[in-house]
């Protein structure tokens, strides 16, 4: 039988409220004894970090066992076209809709060398190009939190 609206959203209120309820009560409470005013904030950060791992990891094998299951197509065995958005899964409680959007395109630098090397531009050329209307990306950092143990 369907949920009406109302419990629909309930539920997920109370899935997101005992998701975000996690590191602010028993029995993962912040400990006591940190040296800075700031702890709570450290805190946050890394029980969320925690939090998204264990999500992503979920996600993942809940995937995995989708697909297996044929509550999802494998996607990467069979792509659908771009712009396909049909419902892949509905059972009267849980629908999976499925929306294909246009693919990232990248350009493979090395194969185009060598044609435009063959094109009879030389390679100092494409160097010096390559340098002048080459960015750079902003450097990636990653946090990683731990708790302190002696």
């Amino acid at each position: 039988m369907p949920l009406d609206t109302t419990r629909a959203n309930t539920m997920t209120e109370s899935m997101t409220t005992a998701f975000q309820s996690i590191g602010h009560g028993a029995p993962v409470t912040m400990p006591r004894g940190g040296t800075k005013n700031t702890g709570p904030i450290a805190w946050e950060y890394l029980v969320s970090s925690i939090l998204a791992s264990a999500a992503e990891a979920r996600k993942e094998l809940a995937r995995r066992n989708a697909v297996k299951a044929g509550v999802l197509p494998d996607h990467r065995k069979e792509p659908r076209v771009v712009g396909t958005e049909a419902v892949v899964y509905e059972d009267g409680i849980v629908r999976i809709d499925l929306t294909v959007t246009t693919a990232g395109t990248r350009l493979d630098v090395g194969p185009l060398w060598d044609a435009l090397e063959r094109a009879g531009i030389a390679r100092s050329k494409l160097d010096r190009l390559v340098a002048v209307h080459t960015l750079t990306n902003a450097a990636p950092h990653k946090f990683k939190p731990s708790l302190v143990t002696r």
